[in-house]
């Protein structure tokens, strides 16, 4: 159980410590021998089939532990390439542009590898080409200015490296793709009225820091370019308002981190984490660790610091600060907790 006591969800990326890189600590650190949520069979494995295995719950921040479930982020655009390379973009309500990245699996799912923060502004969009590089437009919060960004996908972390951003128009509503190769066109609407306006540029990934040559700007009456879909995915905010995907088969999957870590549910949390198999909270707090023990969870109950905290059925997991004292002892021993 790793009690976290800081908001993970602030830290930019996955190099400033976010859950990612927790979630890649413990795959480094524990590897195989780690009991996935994802992955356990319902409810609970049996004692004997954690023989030499570790089972990992993320307790602690309350932030933390919603944000590995799933993300409130707003206004999502996706693009993913032939390769199966996939970034999704989105404001969360504020001022900060936000960014997810993954990689297509054969069954439909995506598996998301990085998050992070890399700007601020509203009203995104992004593309990607076969090699990896990555364009997003979007517009200031503060201001009706445009402006578009260059990034590059990493083949094997699908980690995302963002370069400057810099203006190009004033104007609502961007939306950009990649035409061929190096190639790029963008439309946007005026910020006076309905009119549409289109450039064209070329990415220079030579260019130190890469960037995007827009030469070539007119008026058009053709329609933006799709945010929300590209090469068979589709981004949204489902009924609870959290980013979800639908890709093929797949409908309505959230994006989130890999659920390495059962997250623990507390009587003050949201709902949605009381799915979960582990629950936690005071051990004065009877009538919880009675509901969670009879509804089949497993129940940590801390402070439990006297004899008289005992309930019917025992939480699982009396977590004491006095380990030691006789009347401890003998309530492990009456619940063959000890020998």
């Amino acid at each position: 159980m790793l009690d976290i006591k800081s908001d993970l969800t602030d830290n930019a990326n996955f190099a400033a410590g976010n859950i990612g890189a927790l979630n890649q600590a413990m795959k480094d650190v524990l590897g195989d021998r780690l009991v996935w949520a994802a992955t356990a069979p319902a409810g609970l494995p049996t004692i004997d089939d954690l023989r030499g295995k570790i089972l990992p719950v993320l307790s602690g921040d309350s932030t933390t532990r919603i944000q590995y479930k799933s993300d409130t982020g707003k206004n999502p655009a996706v693009a993913r390439n032939n390769k199966g390379n996939v970034i999704e973009v989105h404001d969360d309500g504020l001022i900060n542009l936000w960014y997810w990245s993954g990689k297509a699996q054969s069954d439909g799912t995506v598996k998301w590898l990085r998050h992070g923060r890399f700007d601020t502004g509203v009203a995104i969009a992004v593309a990607i080409n076969d090699d990896g590089w990555i364009v997003e437009v979007h517009r200031s919060q503060k201001a009706m200015t445009l402006w578009s960004r260059v990034g590059k996908f990493d083949d094997e972390t699908a980690e995302i490296t963002w370069w400057p951003a810099t203006k190009y128009d004033d104007g609502v509503q961007p939306s950009v793709t990649f035409t061929s190769g190096n190639t790029l066109r963008e439309v946007h609407q005026s910020q006076l009225s309905t009119q549409r306006w289109q450039w064209t540029g070329t990415l220079d990934t030579a260019a130190s820091p890469p960037t995007v040559r827009w030469t070539s700007n007119s008026k058009t009456s053709d329609p933006f370019y799709a945010r929300t879909e590209s090469n068979g995915i589709t981004v949204y905010r489902d009924s609870d308002q959290q980013i979800a995907y639908s890709c093929g088969s797949i409908v309505g999957k959230r994006i989130a981190y890999e659920q390495i870590f059962f997250v623990e549910f507390q009587p003050s949390n949201a709902g949605s984490l009381a799915t979960g198999p582990v629950y936690g909270g005071a051990s004065t707090d009877k009538s919880f660790v009675i509901n969670g023990r009879k509804n089949n969870k497993l129940v940590r109950a801390w402070d439990f610091d006297s004899a008289d905290r005992a309930t019917t059925p025992l939480a699982n997991y009396p977590a004491t600060n006095h380990p030691y004292d006789a009347w401890y002892e003998s309530l492990m021993k009456s619940n063959n907790a000890v020998q």
